[in-house]
């Protein structure tokens, strides 16, 4: 298998095991998976789309530019979710009101768990990944003092 294949293959994967993972950390509910909202939902079924496309076609070359633009989308639009519903989070935590000591000691408690982290971070490597393992078009000039 190619290796930007294998890759975006991998990632797409971790991707789509990080919803099952914890989003949310609470102390008295425990974690709370990325399966408890529409939004990992979402995550899950946008890295579909890169692992489908890792695993059609001649595996053993690397994507044409179309596929690759919609793995780069898939990723990009995958870590961006990640990323706003961590900022979103740590928003709403410092939002709680600090004069009540069960809110105070609440929101010091309550963290964002590393599946959404895993998130982001698979969102981003996507097409981090996919450039750096992209099959360089090398030509190779014939010698013309070199004849048979």
């Amino acid at each position: 298998m190619n290796k930007q294949r294998l890759a975006i293959l991998i990632c797409a994967a971790l991707g789509m095991l990080a919803i099952f993972m914890p989003w949310v950390n609470v102390p008295i509910l425990g974690a709370i998976n990325g399966t408890r909202g529409n939004t990992g939902w979402i995550t899950f079924v946008i890295f579909i789309a890169p692992l489908i496309i890792s695993l059609v076609g001649d595996r053993m070359k690397g994507l044409d530019d179309t596929m690759f633009y919609i793995v780069m989308a898939a990723g990009i639009v995958n870590a961006g979710v990640a990323i706003y519903k961590i900022v979103d989070f740590n928003n709403n935590m410092g939002e709680i009101d600090k004069a009540n000591i069960f809110s105070e000691t609440f929101s010091s408690t309550v963290s964002v768990g590393f599946g959404l982290y895993l998130v982001a971070i698979t969102g981003i490597a996507l097409p981090v990944l996919g450039f750096i393992f992209k099959d360089k078009n090398v030509t190779v000039a014939s010698n013309p003092d070199n004849v048979n």
